[in-house]
């Protein structure tokens, strides 16, 4: 993949711990906010929905700031939610929580000669949140694959007119922005996708051909 811009690295070292650390903290005050908006709703509720409610509103009270407690926290919350049928908002509700600069970002540029960038292959690339091309290289990409990225809010393809394929895999399909403005993208892959395709995924595009397994 070319060149990833992303700031010092000394100075970035110093500070990613801290910037996770709001980011997690935000997305449990989501949930906080869900469990209570749920709990002062008038229909009706089992006492084992609404305790159950309860205890996911102290749990989030009583965490402290250490990283893997905020992070157990999170996906223990999350299912509890999910085993309550109860969803969260669209992705693009958790980066009204900070802006872009205060969110692990990526912008992608200096694109191979062959246009194919692969992403997510590493610890350091899935850590990220928001991604985005360089305004100048992303005409330059034709082929596009993002593995194991289920963390991503955003992804933005604004510029990437002539991109060509796309294939996604354990990552998320609805942080994906300007995808209409790929006119030359024919083929889209989807494996193993974290959530649903929804069915106006492909709205406004070109695609020819859509692969899931």
């Amino acid at each position: 993949m070319g060149e990833i811009i992303t700031g010092d690295k000394t100075e970035q070292d110093i500070d990613a711990k801290n910037k996770q650390i709001r980011i997690l903290q935000a997305d449990i005050q989501r949930i906080k906010v869900k469990a209570e908006e749920e709990l002062k709703k008038e229909t009706a509720k089992t006492a084992e929905a609404k305790a159950q409610l309860e205890l996911m509103v102290e749990q989030v009270n009583q965490v402290g700031t250490e990283k893997d407690a905020l992070k157990n926290l999170k996906a223990q919350l999350e299912q509890q939610l999910n085993d309550l049928g109860i969803k969260l908002g669209e992705a693009e509700q958790k980066i009204a929580d900070f802006p872009d600069e205060a969110i692990p970002t990526l912008i992608i540029k200096n694109i191979p000669t062959e246009g194919s960038v692969r992403f997510g292959g590493s610890v350091f690339e899935r850590n990220n949140r928001i991604i985005y091309f360089d305004s100048g290289e992303a005409p330059k990409l034709k082929k596009l694959t993002i593995v194991d990225c289920p963390e991503i809010i955003k992804l933005d393809l604004d510029h990437c007119a002539n991109l060509e394929k796309l294939s996604i895999k354990k990552s998320r399909l609805d942080t994906i922005s300007n995808l209409n403005k790929c006119i030359k993208l024919k083929k889209v892959s989807i494996k193993e996708s974290i959530d649903f395709v929804p069915s106006d995924f492909l709205a406004g595009t070109n695609v020819e051909e859509l692969k899931i397994t």
